[in-house]
Order: structure tokens, then sequence, then C-alpha cells
């Protein structure tokens, strides 16, 4: 019996079940345009509540010297400031940016427009590092992978129409990178929690549970009067303390059943939601929000507005309509 098995799962065989199934369809095309959605909503959070201090914080006037981000833009995904070295040339790219990450938003210009913005928004977190909060470090990883997507099927408003003819081949080579990239942001989502929840466990205030006690108190991550309520009761402080522990440390396995998928990322959300109320750290919380979406069930991806046109659109034929729907499914 074991032998039978063996030729009947030879690693050729095993090579080719995974190429079909990498390039049969697109997957999680739901949970991406909610990802793309949310990271454009994190983006225009940063440029809209600094928009009165843009020039002290990005400008040719930055507090952080024009130089220094030369010196770190060693790579063309964070150029786009370097050429902003006049209260002019800044403000046209500052401003391109605001308009590119609302395009983002709705979904206007596809996978170009993802492009774009991670150029732009790249580019202006290495353009001051001081103002990062963390949530930049999955973003930047993410949006590159984001770029390799398709996005935009969801949530979205487009000029082309929502299921386009292509060669077969070469549909098969989209949905295969589609996939490939797909893969790469659920694994940094796992990446994060893994390292967060190892790191955790290693120190000894997170073994003692006073860990959010010394976390709240620190200026920076206050919330003026709500603070105060949760760090003074030392049994709230170590219940949440190893909250925090036992979720990071759950979440990898448990996000890949479908069983517990939909309660750990309901979990996730108010937990991400915790941060940005105690903590302040809104961008950060809104990113990995958008990040934890590529997990979405399919039944509840599928309740996702659909692309809609703006011009040329025509009505999609009803084998044409299954198919599409049928795209939808999360990982």
């Amino acid at each position: 019996m074991d032998a039978r098995l063996r030729r009947l799962v030879t690693p050729r065989r095993a090579v080719a079940a995974l190429a079909e199934t990498l390039t049969r369809e697109k997957w999680a095309l739901g949970g991406l345009a909610l990802m793309r959605v949310m990271y454009a909503v994190a983006a225009l959070h940063l440029y809209l509540t600094n928009y009165t201090l843009r020039d002290e914080l990005w400008g040719p006037g930055s507090v952080y010297p024009h130089d220094s981000y030369r010196e770190i833009a060693v790579t063309p995904l964070t150029w786009a400031y370097t050429i902003a070295t006049s209260a002019a040339t800044f403000e046209l790219v500052f401003h391109i940016g605001i308009l590119v990450a609302v395009a983002m938003l709705l979904g206007i210009g596809g996978r170009p427009t993802v492009v774009a913005h991670a150029f732009l928004h790249i580019s202006l977190y290495l353009r001051n590092p001081l103002l990062m909060d963390g949530g930049d470090n999955i973003a930047h990883i993410a949006l590159v992978f984001l770029c390799f997507v398709d996005s935009s099927s969801f949530l979205s408003w487009s000029w082309r129409s929502p299921v386009g003819r292509q060669g077969r081949i070469r549909a098969e080579a989209s949905n295969a990178i589609h996939n490939v990239a797909l893969i790469a942001i659920a694994f940094q989502v796992l990446v994060v929690y893994w390292a967060s929840a190892m790191y955790k466990i290693q120190g000894r205030m997170w073994q003692d549970g006073v860990a959010l006690y010394y976390i709240l108190r620190v200026p920076e991550f206050t919330w003026p009067g709500v603070s105060e309520l949760v760090y003074e009761n030392r049994w709230l402080v170590f219940a949440l303390t190893w909250t925090t522990v036992w979720f990071q440390l759950a979440f990898p396995p448990l996000i890949l059943t479908q069983r517990f998928r939909v309660a750990i990322l309901g979990a996730a959300v108010v937990f991400h939601l915790g941060i940005a109320l105690l903590m302040n750290l809104w961008t950060f919380s809104i990113y990995m929000i958008g990040t934890e979406a590529v997990f979405l069930p399919s039944r509840l991806a599928a309740r996702l507005p659909a692309r809609r046109q703006i011009a040329r659109s025509r009505r999609l034929r009803p084998q044409e309509e299954v198919a599409h729907a049928a795209r939808v499914g999360g990982l």
C-alpha cells in the first residue's frame, strides 16, 4: 500500500498539482480589495492629520534634513521626494500623493494606481523616519506585494470590464503571480504575530503580567483620562497583558482553520481597535486590520460590492457573472 502511494504521489505530480492550484483562479479578491481600501484610509489619515505641519515634517524645512533622507533613499521605490528640494516641488509631490491615495481608496486605475501609491507613500515615510509608529514596517512590505495582486475587483470604480478576455497562458500567469503575492502578504501577518508573541514571552514584564502598566504610562501612548482607568486596576492589567500574549500565540494556527477564522479575525479587529484607542497608534492599527483582511472568509467577502463601471460598461452574461462571483474566495 505504501509503495502504491509513493508511485501515485511523485514529486512531479505534486509540482503539477501545486501549479494547477495556483493558476486555476485568483484567491481572496474580496479580502485584498478591503486591504487596499484600509491601506488608502491609513495613508489619507497620515496625510490629512498632519496637513498643516507638512512642511515641518516632510518639506524642504523639515526637522529631518533632506540630505539625510537622500542617504537612506537608496532604492527607486523611495526616490519620490528626492526632487522636492523647493517648496513648489514638495507641494506638488505631496498633493499628488493625496490624489493617488484617494484614487486607490476608490479603486480607480487598478494596479498602476497601487504602484504609484506605494512609490509615493514609502518615499513619504522615509522622508522623515522619525515619525514611524510600527505600522510602516508591515505596510512597506505588504504594499510591494499589493502591486502584484488584483485588488480592484470589489469596492472599486473602474473604466475596465470586471471580466476581461485573456489567453489561457496569460490568465494562468496572472493568477499565479496574484496568488503567490497573496501568500507572501499572509505570511507577513503570521510572522508579525508569531515574532511579537515570542519576544513577549521572553520578557520579564510580560511574564509577570505587568507590561501593559508601563506601556500605558508612556506619554506618547496615553489616552488622558482613560488609560488611568486601565493601569490603575492591577487585575485588569494582568488580564489584558496575558490575553495579548495568548492571542498573538493563537492567531497563526487558528487563522488557518475554517472553523475559527471568523472568531479570530473578530478578535484581531477588537485587539487593534484597543491599541488605536488606548495607545493612539491609529495608522498601525488600520494597517494591521487591513492586512489581516486577506484572511476574510469567502462567504463574507462575497457580500462586498463588486466593481462598478464608470464608462464603457457592459452587462455580463450569466455564465460570466457566476465565474466572477467564484473568484471572490478567501485563503
